[in-house]
């Protein structure tokens, strides 16, 4: 058998005890890493917040210039049709006897000019 008195309490080689932590630097460190975390969550809120803004103004001017868009063909049309009926024959020759001018009843006299009498 072994020598040791038996009266003599024998000591195990785990410690059983837990080791003395730090508590401020282990507070610390999971508080900066949360921190960490949480500012860049709020970075990532803030970039969600401000390309949402961008796009509803850019919906917003689209929308203003599709109504616009709309508008000006509106006008190019009317512009068009009035342009149509003032160029037809029976309206100009309405607008020339106003004026006094009446409508030929024969074709013009052609005239030719002979490039050797010159």
């Amino acid at each position: 058998m072994s020598n040791k008195p038996i009266n003599q309490k024998i000591k195990p080689d785990i410690k059983l005890e837990p080791e003395i932590i730090d508590e401020k630097k282990v507070q610390y460190s999971s508080f900066d890493s949360y921190v960490k975390f949480i500012v860049f969550l709020m970075l990532l809120g803030i970039v969600y917040i401000a390309y949402t803004n961008r796009a509803e103004n850019t919906r917003r001017k689209i929308h203003k210039y599709q109504q616009e868009l709309k508008e000006l063909k509106w006008r190019y049309a009317e512009s068009h049709a009035r342009l149509m009926k003032q160029t037809q024959q029976a309206h100009i020759a309405q607008k020339a006897d106003t004026l006094g001018l009446k409508m030929l009843q024969s074709p013009p006299i052609q005239l030719i000019v002979n490039p050797k009498e010159k």
